[in-house]
């Protein structure tokens, strides 16, 4: 495969990135916490080759671009759901249940998946979009995010034939990791949104005791 072609981040461009996903291309995306490998998530085929060549991180489910509108399709929606919906776009990533609609690629085996939309493009994007839209952090051997398209390519370049360029990612890879399908939704990482941002929303939120200062 030649080099990555890279474009600068623009509204300008969403077509384009829609047109590429719909053609099977896998996409590197710039989003306010991290560089993304995306694909359209009905395309087994992209899912699986972002998987073949991210191997060395921990097996993981993909995350699926979602908003207020379309979470219904592809998950199961409760009233913690809903609160986050209502904010989107927001700088977090929900462990979430899916519904039957999500394909076996994007759940890669397992029982739960995220749900993501760290910013007002991917919002957009997702509006635009005739299909779901896979996502997962543009990172390799050790879990190293890339925050810069520079980086992206250093893991991808020529295994990604499109990369759009937002410059350094605004959470500089940090989005706060919530797990809603437990009976008492818990923070599992700190990110970009804090502890007492989220308590606003979801005031029962659990913080798990080795989190705790």
């Amino acid at each position: 495969m030649p080099k990555t072609t890279v474009v600068q981040k623009s509204a300008n461009i969403v077509s384009e990135i829609i047109e590429r996903l719909n053609a099977g291309d896998p996409i590197i995306l710039h989003t306010d916490t991290t560089y993304a490998l995306i694909a359209n998530a009905y395309n087994e085929e992209a899912i699986h080759y972002i998987f073949d060549i991210k191997k060395g991180t921990t097996p993981q489910p993909m995350a699926l671009f979602t908003r207020d509108d379309h979470a219904p399709e592809f998950f199961k929606v409760d009233h913690y759901f809903k609160q986050f919906l209502s904010h989107f776009p927001y700088p977090v990533t929900l462990i979430v249940k899916p519904n039957e609609n999500v394909p076996a690629a994007v759940s890669n085996g397992f029982k739960n998946i995220f749900a993501v939309c760290p910013d007002q493009f991917v919002y957009d994007l997702i509006g635009e979009a005739p299909f779901p839209i896979a996502a997962t952090a543009a990172s390799f051997f050790g879990g190293t995010r890339a925050t810069t398209v520079e980086l992206a390519l250093r893991f991808f370049d020529g295994k990604i034939p499109y990369a759009v360029d937002g410059g350094t990612t605004k959470h500089k890879g940090s989005g706060t990791l919530i797990d809603l399908t437990v009976a008492r939704p818990a923070m599992l990482t700190y990110g970009a949104v804090s502890y007492h941002d989220v308590i606003k929303l979801i005031p029962d939120l659990e913080l798990p005791s080795h989190m705790r200062k």
